[in-house]
């Protein structure tokens, strides 16, 4: 479980390391934490090379350049499978997270236990996007594996299954027998799509829009069975 940790106080930071080598100590796992000052966070998201499970960020940094929700959105729009937990001594800005996706709310008068329970659901997210971590098909006559967290959706194109992420692949498969081996957070929207519910930005009516844009229609057939799954997707992560 990679973990990185942006505070521009050396020694909160510490304090809060302390508390999750606990943690994962406790659950018998192992875990490899980074600490950033802001600076330095910020200039591992613009070489996109910011790779972590779980960001535990505050929100009110002495040099006003960064804040923790200005760096949450960035790490949103790169990293969209990576936890966000704010970690902070204000609520000034409690009422902005909400602008971000994010798994945790902490404040650090309390850290010491509502950090865990924070860790526990992060973890929880992270292993539910483990589950079947890739996927075997056939395309172009080899056998490939696609890593399902980079699949965005998957439509029926002819006698094809294009299954669409930064890369594009053509197999002669079933969308059912797609939706058999992919993990449960992709869901049948519509006759012709399997969308992975971490890409959704916003359902409007019968349209989904992803978070790049695309714009997947919502079937009358499977309305009510997807709008049950995203809704219990999204209390899962409140």
């Amino acid at each position: 479980m990679k973990l990185v940790i942006c505070d521009d106080v050396r020694e909160d930071a510490e304090k809060t390391i302390r508390i999750i080598n606990d943690y994962f100590e406790n659950m018998n796992d192992e875990s490899d934490i980074i600490y950033f000052s802001p600076d330095e966070l910020s200039c591992e998201i613009e070489k996109g090379e910011f790779e972590f499970d779980i960001a535990i960020l505050d929100i009110d940094y002495k040099n006003d350049n960064y804040n923790g929700i200005d760096l949450a959105r960035k790490i949103n729009e790169l990293s969209p499978l990576c936890n966000i937990i704010y970690l902070t001594a204000i609520l000034d800005f409690a009422s902005d997270v909400y602008e971000t996706e994010h798994c945790y709310f902490v404040m650090k008068k309390n850290q010491q236990k509502t950090l865990k329970r924070a860790l526990d659901k992060a973890v929880r997210i992270v292993n539910e996007n483990n589950e079947n971590k890739y996927i075997k098909l056939t395309s172009s006559g080899k056998e490939i594996l696609i890593l399902t967290n980079e699949i965005r959706y998957l439509t029926r194109e002819n006698r094809k299954v294009q299954i669409i992420g930064d890369n594009t692949f053509e197999s002669y498969i079933s969308l059912g027998d797609c939706i058999e081996m992919l993990p449960k957070k992709f869901v049948r929207c519509h006759t012709g799509y399997i969308v992975n519910l971490d890409y959704i930005k916003v359902v409007e009516g019968n349209k989904i829009m992803l978070s790049d844009d695309t714009f997947i229609p919502i079937g009358r057939v499977y309305k009510d069975s997807f709008m049950y799954s995203y809704l219990e997707y999204l209390e899962r992560r409140v």
